[in-house]
């Protein structure tokens, strides 16, 4: 029997779309703060310290995060087994994750001027990073959205106050803003730890360490090659730009990535609901809240960059104007590949769901390397477009694919005329 959504715009969407869009709305705040603080010099050495840590971070993970979502939510209520199944498995491979960017901070440390050992001090946090994922992703499989919505605006809101703090004592050093970045996302994450405990189902039949590890590295593909797709130019472009032009690109990301709050919140759901055994179709109708935000506030926000960009965060920054139209762009057609991936992973296609941000990310890669030497903001901008439809177009394809195979009526459990009679979605 095809499990009930009793509400397509539920009230705790609404409130996650304000605890979840806290952190890209204050990140706009803070971001005026910081470019002044730092200019595009030292703004671009923040993002080159922050960058790779979220994608290092990314692949430490290897993809248990969504295993413990989907045994949770699918059959199993054992969190504590879940949870220690996926450290055991993440264990390795964030110790290569460290040992690789013990070498890529030598690289990035010369050529912009920051202290290795610094950096690789802010480097650590993977470690962190990577509980911290898995323990988000239980309460995910739960459907606790309560206290994942808390944490995210406690970290939204300390790194706000931390950054403002910074700037109005004057400090003009990028790493005491990653310092204070850092801090600020391990003080939000002790609510995940914070009394009730997920609760555990004693009867719960138990995912074999076979099925767990199969399911990660299944999934693995498609969780690093969707923080690569998103985080990979910001990577690369240290190697073979000006600080300049990477503090252009970041402040033009920083705004175009404000949209994706709603892709988040759209995976979020979708994985957990189809998860459960919710038709795609009725799916697809339970998050159309998220989907549609993203797309207005993504169009709001290119239509008006070269009015708010350069009063924003300053004259010095007009550089990132076409950049920040551009990228909005991206994130439109983000929106929709993030959402396909999700689907496909509830629905047990962890593989399938791989190619979606797979495709993105080897397209990205493959432009920049045919570009390498040339890429400013503005190009880099315009080959993330590119690689985002190629992901939206796969994973559209791979969604109807998978559809027609679970083809039957959909019940969404509303009071609509068209639910009550069993009509298609």
């Amino acid at each position: 029997m095809t499990p009930r959504i009793h509400s397509p715009a539920r009230r705790h969407q609404w409130r996650s779309v304000l605890a979840y869009g806290a952190g890209p709305a204050l990140g706009l705040l803070s971001g005026p703060v910081l470019a002044r603080a730092l200019g595009p010099d030292g703004r671009g050495q923040f993002a080159a310290v922050m960058q790779p840590l979220t994608l290092g971070s990314a692949i430490a993970a290897i993809g248990v995060p969504t295993a413990v979502t989907y045994f949770v939510a699918s059959r199993s209520r054992d969190v504590k087994s879940a949870q220690r199944l996926a450290l055991a498995i993440a264990a390795p491979f964030t110790a290569l994750v460290l040992t690789a960017l013990a070498w890529y901070a030598t690289r990035i440390s010369a050529n912009h001027g920051l202290d290795t050992w610094a950096v690789l001090t802010a480097w650590t946090l993977v470690i962190a990073s990577v509980v911290i994922q898995v323990r988000r992703a239980a309460f995910t499989g739960l459907g606790d959205w309560r206290r994942l919505d808390a944490e995210r605006l406690c970290f939204a809101v300390t790194r706000f106050l931390a950054v403002c703090a910074l700037a109005l004592l004057g400090v003009t050093a990028a790493m005491a803003y990653v310092a204070a970045a850092l801090a600020a996302f391990a003080l939000a994450a002790i609510i995940l730890w914070l009394p009730p405990a997920p609760a555990q189902d004693a009867t719960a039949k138990r995912a074999s360490a076979n099925e767990f590890a199969a399911y990660s590295l299944a999934a693995s593909t498609g969780t690093i090659a969707l923080v690569c797709s998103s985080r990979i130019d910001q990577v690369l472009m240290p190697l073979q730009t000006t600080t300049a032009q990477l503090g252009y690109y970041a402040i033009a990301v920083t705004v175009a990535e404000v949209p994706l709050i709603f892709a988040t919140l759209a995976a979020r759901d979708t994985l957990k609901l189809t998860a459960s055994g919710v038709r795609i179709g009725a799916a697809l109708v339970a998050v159309r809240l998220y989907l549609a935000g993203g797309i207005a506030v993504a169009t709001v926000l290119g239509i008006f960059a070269p009015a708010y960009v350069p009063w924003i965060f300053g004259a010095a920054f007009r550089p990132s104007i076409s950049a920040v139209q551009i990228l909005s762009a991206a994130t439109v057609l983000a929106i929709g590949a993030v959402a396909a991936a999700a689907i496909l992973q509830g629905v047990k296609r962890p593989g399938l769901a791989s190619l979606v941000p797979l495709a993105g990310f080897s397209s990205t890669a493959l432009l920049f390397a045919l570009s390498w030497g040339a890429v400013d903001a503005r190009s880099a901008a315009i080959i993330t477009v590119a690689s985002q439809a190629l992901s939206l177009a796969v994973g559209a394809v791979l969604v109807i694919a998978v559809g027609r195979r679970r083809a039957g009526p959909v019940t969404t459990g509303t009071q609509s005329s068209r639910a009550n009679t069993g009509g298609r979605l």
